[in-house]
């Protein structure tokens, strides 16, 4: 397993171009008087309180900035993956610091959004990063028990959290861990529900029915005269209020089902990721159970996915066969 970088102080100040001042000339030596001989202290003497020692200085990057400020240059440099390491350090080191708020979860967000921007497996499952996405997303959960996300940032952070988390654990050269996490794949992949097609946001039986209706009311307020316009102007707003609502909750369910879509992906990414496993012979046995779920319940992923996991399972399934004919399939060694 990976072992954390450890990164001097001075180095996250280039981060934001913050150089430290140059260094002035050192100033010539001075003939100082010997130092006095000590004295011994006697009960006599005033007892003098220790001074209390300081709190540790934090990076000269976060502390100058407000939390607002420092999450906004940091969300720049998370999607950066050249730069993410050193940013995701002074985000976790934000995040820890018991400053963000409900009103910090938008840029927070928006941080962990850059971060996994444009594939998150590619992303968080980067050798060099594994360590980094798995500290900035265990950071990002323990600000969700702090009440700094919604619930529909919520809902996106956890399918990035398997990533970072969940899936990263997938990259190990522990038997035992490896047999864990993809027991909790298995897990997720049973509870699943069944798979439906993407809600859609517009309704046109209900545009129908409400452009009907204002003909009617049109109608009526021609034969009645203008003694009913302030109740036509009510019957209006109420069936345009009713309108706005109908329309939220459509794009409410069509937002849940992305998210579930999202979800799905990340489930996948993960069973490719543990079958890239099977060439050591310590994970072969787990990969085929896993395969063979995912297999299985293949009809809760919807068809183009299905096709993707059948892919999956017959490549596990000619190296098992391969194994069990004697003709390797996986190794004996342990990763590097």
């Amino acid at each position: 397993s990976r072992r954390p970088v450890i990164t001097p102080r001075g180095a996250a100040m280039g981060l934001f171009d913050e150089l430290p001042a140059a260094k002035r000339a050192a100033p010539e030596p001075k003939d100082e008087p010997p130092p006095s001989p000590k004295r011994v202290k006697t009960e006599d003497d005033a007892a003098v309180d220790a001074p209390e020692p300081a709190p540790p200085a934090r990076e000269p990057a976060v502390a100058s900035r407000s939390p607002a400020e420092a999450l906004e240059k940091l969300t720049k440099h998370c999607a950066n993956p050249g730069k993410f390491n050193r940013a995701s350090a002074l985000a976790v080191q934000l995040m820890r610091g018991g400053e963000l708020e409900r009103k910090h979860g938008k840029a927070l967000f928006a941080l962990l959004e850059a971060s996994m921007t444009p594939n998150p497996a590619m992303r968080a499952c980067e050798a060099s990063s594994r360590f980094e996405y798995r500290e900035l997303f265990e950071a990002a959960r323990a600000c969700e028990d702090d009440g700094v996300f919604n619930a529909k940032q919520r809902a996106r952070i956890a399918v990035w959290s398997f990533y970072a988390i969940e899936m990263n654990a997938l990259y190990t050269d522990d038997n035992f861990q490896f047999a864990k996490a993809l027991k909790g794949l298995r897990e997720r992949v049973e509870a699943m529900t069944p798979w439906s097609p993407r809600p859609s946001v517009a309704n046109e039986d209900e545009d129908e029915e409400d452009d009907e209706k204002e003909d009617d009311e049109r109608e009526k307020e021609r034969d009645v005269g203008g003694g009913a316009d302030a109740d036509a102007e009510d019957a209006a707003e109420a069936r345009a209020h009713a309108a706005r609502m109908r329309l939220a909750e459509r794009a409410a369910a069509a937002e849940a089902w992305d998210v579930e879509e999202a979800s799905r992906v990340a489930l996948l990414d993960a069973l490719d990721a543990a079958a890239k496993q099977y060439k050591f012979a310590w994970a072969q046995t787990a990969i085929d159970v896993a395969a063979d779920l995912f297999h299985e319940r293949r009809d809760a992923f919807g068809a183009e996915h299905a096709a993707r996991i059948v892919a999956t399972w017959e490549l596990v399934r000619d190296k098992k066969n391969a194994r069990r004919g004697g003709g390797g399939g996986g190794g004996g060694g342990r990763r590097n």
